[in-house]
């Protein structure tokens, strides 16, 4: 097990999560305390997944709740960008950032599925008589 701090998809979201950070301190007063926090807890939610993903041998439900909180994080960028709270240039940076760390995501869900299939298979082939 590599230290979580280390994977691409930990990397490529802090650098996400100190952009949200710049870009939820300029949000008006009247988002600043609640669209605006809610961003920054649940990307920081993203980063407790990733550590629960990489500390246990069944990492997809980890994975699955990384993917969760994902989502809940691209609508709140979404709803900052329909209130003409970012503009349309921050938007797109942050989308393509999401986009990459998504690919990245489904990879690795994608692969630790299939290891987990693989391992199944061979424990009931080793059982048959």
């Amino acid at each position: 097990m590599s230290r979580s701090d280390t994977l691409p998809i930990f990397l490529e979201s802090y650098k996400l999560l100190v952009e949200l950070y710049k870009v939820t301190t300029n949000f008006p007063r009247e988002y600043k305390f609640s669209l605006g926090q809610d961003i920054q807890k649940d990307t920081m939610e993203l980063f407790r997944c990733i550590y629960r993903a990489n500390s246990h041998q069944d990492k997809v439900p980890y994975l699955e709740d990384f993917a969760a909180w994902f989502e809940a994080v691209r609508l709140e960028i979404r709803l900052a960008h329909d209130l003409n709270i970012i503009s349309q240039r921050k938007y797109a940076q942050l989308s393509l950032m999401m986009e990459n760390i998504g690919k990245q995501s489904n990879a690795w869900r994608k692969h630790e599925k299939v290891r987990l299939q693989k391992k199944i298979e061979t424990q009931q082939s080793h059982a048959e008589p």
